[in-house]
């Protein structure tokens, strides 16, 4: 059993991350915003409200606890979604390393995949265009932070192109920094399977300071 905190525990993968967690028996603190609701009780659940972008004192949350994982996401209609989204994550890593917190798995996008070998999928005409905001701020902080981030032990869990609600089936690929596609060419994973994936490096620590992906 862990104790782990799960930042955006109210968003679609971060509830995801949440059951499978409480599943396999873990504590968990689950941050989330005022307005958002988190998708199962539990005596082993502790919420706390707090904004990624106002909160000074987020590495107080963070401190004692073997892990974070970060599933924070703006609004895709908010009109300062980019940059909303690169402060948030810079100022969550930064919690991390006040808070002396090692091992941090963030929600990654698909849209930082190698669509081809010369272009990644948010540069594709193929990428949803409500997305691309979001998409592009979690790519650069991947690509012009994460990366270099040396006093964190950092995982970047990339979704397939299409992440649905499906049922948790164990049966799923791990791949590398390419986008993966089924034998009838779609590129997909329940977030059911994503959870489990993610919860599953966590368990094993098969990931280091690098991304992978996931998809049937």
């Amino acid at each position: 059993m862990k104790n782990i905190v799960i930042i955006g525990a109210g968003t679609f993968i971060g509830g995801a991350i949440l059951k499978e967690a409480l599943f396999r028996g873990n504590r968990v603190k689950a941050i989330i915003g005022e307005n958002e609701k988190i998708p199962v009780f539990s005596s082993k659940v502790q919420v706390v409200y707090a904004d990624v972008l106002k909160e000074e004192g987020l590495y107080r949350h963070i401190i004692g606890n073997d892990s974070v994982i970060s599933a924070f996401r703006c609004e895709y209609s908010n009109p300062n979604v980019y940059q909303e989204t690169l402060d948030a994550n810079i100022r969550i890593l930064e919690s991390l390393r006040k808070a002396n917190v090692k091992r941090y798995h963030l929600v990654g996008t698909s849209g930082s995949l190698m669509f081809t070998s010369k272009k990644k999928f948010l540069e594709s005409s193929d990428f949803p265009s409500q997305f691309l905001p979001c998409s592009m701020a979690m790519d650069k902080f991947y690509e012009d932070i994460l990366k270099y981030e040396k006093e964190v032990d950092w995982v970047y869990l990339c979704p397939s192109a299409n992440i649905h609600f499906g049922q948790r089936t164990e049966k799923f690929r791990i791949g590398t920094d390419a986008i993966m596609s089924d034998e009838n060419g779609v590129s997909a994973i329940s977030v059911e399977d994503y959870a489990v994936a993610l919860l599953d490096d966590l368990d094993l620590s098969l990931h280091h300071r690098e991304a992978f992906t996931v998809g049937y």
